[in-house]
């Protein structure tokens, strides 16, 4: 099988191709790794795997979609519905004729406002084009008046102890937080696609910040409170309740975390979000986040405090987790002068459902750190939540903000990366 993979993976054919699909179908097992089992009861590891289409080992399929679907064990745990087994069928026919039943109503509704909303369309089309032109019209005349409209201070190029760029592309311009609002809550209507409701005025979501800047010794995260300050600003801007830490040790954020999930006011957010910002480092596939005290947390202690089963104040309701921290001390580089890294019947819910984890870097790579503007990740976080979050959601967010690093270093490289876990579409809605 590997030498299958690293065959395929070095023909010349695949330059010819567009996409890339790779899909693997076996026993597996894993715990904090997957891995996969061959016929011979051999296990190959996923990473080793996907690491055989990187842009290095397959310059092939460089800067081309790779996708990859794995079906195979991840451990051995089950993930069991308890359910009275004897009105099971009864139940099953009941919650069917009701489907059925509003299926009908619906196509019928919507029928009946196809035509209605084809006018309409039609109205709303001739209305944004008379509005458009009024627009174009007033900023041409601002301009003829030398009025320029921008959203950034523009600030002189500086550089960091290192000697390397503080100031690229749209970076080089200092953020102002300012939160484009919803007009109209997405999604604007029902479709196919599992979406949570948040379209909640008054219970926004609530966000947990911990920000680690001062370690024993000399090592002083720079620009860090500027990334605290940004991330900050912009969840509030955003509707958002925040409750922020900075310079914990190991023992103080499990209790800050513990405590916080028991919190019953929880229960009164649509969304809630966690931002962990620190160095740290990975090995095995997993992530580990630096205390002040020198003591390594493993992110997945983090996020099983906010399961169906330990914070059921937030089950079933969209869990965002956001780590500004590298994930190893490899270096995706194409310069010579390096930034400052970040190194070191009854039905239950599903228990580790309706998560979404956004990591700063890819595993086994350093995530890079601005010493006077902050975190590349975080400032790009901030821009495109900015801009974008009004009407964009989450999963389509973190896309954007890695094509706004991949797009505004040029140097250096930090490739972004998110898993979902059972996590629905989420729009923030701010308002």
């Amino acid at each position: 099988m590997k030498e299958l993979i690293q065959s395929y993976s070095r023909d010349p054919i695949l330059e010819t191709g567009d996409i890339q699909v790779v899909i693997i179908m076996s026993h597996g097992d894993g715990n904090k790794e997957t891995y996969i089992e061959t016929i011979d009861k051999q296990r190959i590891d996923i990473e080793w795997i996907v690491n055989q289409f990187s842009n290095n080992t397959c310059p092939y399929l460089a800067e081309k979609p790779k996708i990859f679907i794995f079906q195979c064990c991840r451990g051995k745990r089950e993930n069991i519905e308890k359910t009275d087994s004897s009105s099971d069928k009864e139940k099953e026919q009941i919650k069917k004729a009701k489907e059925e039943e509003r299926a009908k109503k619906e196509r019928e509704k919507k029928e009946k406002e196809a035509k209605e909303r084809e006018k309409k369309e039609k109205e709303a089309k001739e209305k944004e084009e008379k509005e458009r032109a009024r627009k174009a019209k007033k900023l041409k005349d601002k301009d003829q008046k030398n009025k320029s409209i921008t959203t950034y201070d523009v600030r002189p190029v500086t550089a960091n102890s290192n000697g390397f760029s503080t100031n690229l592309g749209d970076m080089e311009k200092k953020l102002v937080i300012k939160v484009i609002k919803t007009r109209k809550l997405h999604p604007l209507e029902d479709d196919k696609i599992p979406t949570y409701k948040t379209k909640s005025r008054f219970s926004r979501g609530r966000v947990l910040l911990i920000n680690n800047i001062e370690f024993s010794g000399i090592r002083y995260r720079n620009g860090a409170d500027v990334d605290h300050r940004n991330i900050s600003t912009l969840c509030k801007e955003m509707g958002f309740k925040v409750t922020s830490h900075k310079n914990k040790s190991e023992k103080e954020m499990k209790k800050i975390i513990s405590d916080y999930c028991r919190d019953s006011s929880l229960k009164s957010a649509d969304i809630h979000i966690t931002v962990i910002m620190s160095h740290g480092n990975g090995e095995m596939n997993n992530t580990y986040i630096e205390t002040i005290d020198g003591q390594l947390m493993s992110i997945e202690t983090i996020v099983n405090q906010f399961s169906n089963e330990r914070c059921s104040y937030l089950a079933n309701k969209p869990k965002i987790f956001i780590f500004q921290c590298c994930r190893g001390k490899d270096e995706d580089v194409l310069g010579n002068r390096p930034p400052e890294t970040d190194t070191v019947s009854f039905q239950t819910p599903r228990n580790n459902a309706d998560m979404l984890l956004a990591y700063a870097t890819v595993p086994g790579f350093v995530s890079h750190r601005d010493a006077v503007m902050g975190t590349w990740y975080i400032q790009s976080i901030c821009k495109t939540f900015t801009e974008h979050a009004h009407d964009t959601d989450v999963e389509n967010l973190l896309k954007i903000v890695d094509e706004n690093l991949e797009k505004t270093y040029k140097t250096h490289r930090q490739t972004s990366s998110y898993e979902n876990r059972g996590f629905k579409r989420c729009f923030l809605n701010p308002i």
